[in-house]
């Protein structure tokens, strides 16, 4: 037998919370974590797990560091690190690197249509 993880059924009840309120579609990690007072670390671990159940989807938001303009929204990261991009606000061109990458998740289609069924 497992052991029971409250910090799990805490950020899938906050997650439930989040996917009732129609105006939401997506939220930051770290929203979860203070609300919930959890480490951040166990949060997105629970919040993976929550992917993988096909409740969330996870994107990354790559953002100007100048300005702090979001830049893009992707699926995956990992083609842009290392890479040149132009922020279109302030024109300015940096280098994607692990400061200014963002985890985001959004609340799945499917997810949010079985609770409207409950």
């Amino acid at each position: 037998m497992g052991n029971f993880n409250e910090n799990a059924l805490e950020v899938q009840k906050c997650v439930e919370g989040i996917a009732l309120k129609s105006r939401i579609t997506s939220f930051y990690p770290e929203a979860i974590s203070r609300k919930l007072k959890i480490q951040l670390d166990l949060t997105i671990i629970e919040l993976n797990k929550l992917c993988d159940d096909g409740y969330l989807d996870l994107y990354y938001e790559i953002k100007c560091l100048d300005n702090f303009d979001l830049v893009c929204t992707v699926p995956d990261y990992k083609m842009y690190l290392g890479k040149d991009i132009v922020c279109e606000q302030c024109g300015c061109e940096f280098e994607v690197g692990y400061n200014n990458i963002y985890p985001v998740y959004y609340i799945s289609k499917q997810y949010r249509e079985h609770l409207k069924k409950k």
